[in-house]
């Protein structure tokens, strides 16, 4: 929607080609951020926003943008963080804090919602702005949300509240892993392949935009199980009969699926990215209403008329005669 330009006589006009052009000038992106309600992996306005046009400006110069948070919290001085100091510092402050753990557990269903939100909004940063996010990052989150580094008892409040959560969050790693973001170590892969596995097999899918309709992940979950022996066969196949049954379609129906739908956005992307036609579009339509124009109305004028000269006249008559009397009282 930045394409569109709005102003005199005008309203959503597409100026995509201007855009284009404006974005090749770009030498930095920044988010102010003024608030300590809300922080970096609070909402997706902030990949949104920030992580989708540092990405546009690369897609358009070839390089990404000196991509800054402008932290004006304390609402005194203005510090500039580089993207990647800005998500580190929330996610140590905040999101990797037992501190916050302990009051989002409090939620309950909420609390782990919040939990699982704030992994899908560092993916939004992973795959906007690659840069920004390191590997650390989802090491120490599978170490404290998986593995229960602080002994929170985590995975009994997942169990009670929200076990989709916990499946969700399990699967944004091995999708980061898939899609080569994160080499994690052999171990983690396993492990979080086991334990999204297990919370399917008990919980059923929670069919989230990155589970239910993902039959590449879901594929690469039980290579994995399935090399490395992690479940049974029984427990595979149940593995499959919920994806199954969740989806309405078998594994291979899903890919195929999966796969005509990838070459369609190909070919709409392809079209998005010629050259804007000017001419292929509607002139901005006019905008219908009244117009405010100011009028200057003329200064008033003093009509001079021989009343007026009469009325005159009879005041400095009665003046007169005032002062002549008052110099014969003084006489």
């Amino acid at each position: 929607h930045y394409s569109f330009a709005s102003g005199d006589k005008m309203w959503g006009r597409p100026l995509k080609s201007a855009y284009k052009i404006t974005l090749e000038d770009v030498d930095i992106t920044m988010h102010i951020s003024s608030s300590n309600l809300y922080y970096m992996l609070d909402n997706d306005d902030m990949f949104a926003f920030l992580g989708g046009l540092s990405l546009a400006v690369k897609t358009q110069r070839g390089e990404y943008p000196d991509v800054q948070v402008a932290n004006h919290q304390n609402g005194k001085e203005i510090k500039l963080e580089s993207l990647s100091r800005s998500i580190g510092k929330a996610l140590r402050t905040r999101y990797l804090n037992p501190e916050w753990i302990k009051g989002m557990k409090k939620e309950g269903y909420a609390g782990a919602r919040a939990m699982d939100k704030f992994v899908e909004y560092l993916w939004g940063f992973q795959v906007t702005t690659p840069f920004a996010v390191d590997r650390t990052d989802w090491r120490q989150i599978y170490e404290v949300y998986i593995k229960d580094r602080y002994d929170l008892n985590l995975k009994e409040f997942f169990d009670r509240n929200n076990p989709w959560a916990e499946q969700s969050i399990a699967a944004r790693m091995l999708e980061a892993i898939r899609k080569r973001y994160w080499d994690a170590p052999e171990l983690i892969k396993k492990d979080l392949a086991r334990t999204y596995a297990i919370n399917v097999i008990e919980k059923g899918m929670a069919c989230c935009e990155h589970t239910c309709n993902n039959p590449m992940l879901q594929q690469f979950v039980a290579n994995v199980i399935s090399l490395f022996g992690l479940l049974t066969p029984e427990q595979l196949d149940q593995f499959k009969m919920v994806l199954s049954k969740a989806t309405g379609k078998g594994q291979e129906q899903n890919e195929a699926d999966m796969k005509r739908l990838q070459s369609s956005l190909a070919k709409t992307i392809k079209e998005i990215q010629k050259n804007e036609d000017p001419k292929a579009h509607e002139e901005g339509k006019r905008i219908e209403g009244f117009e405010m124009v100011e009028e200057k109305g003329e200064e008033p004028k003093i009509a001079a008329s021989g009343a007026s000269w009469v009325v005159m006249a009879i005041v400095v008559s009665l003046l007169a005669l005032l002062f002549l009397g008052w110099k014969r009282m003084k006489v």
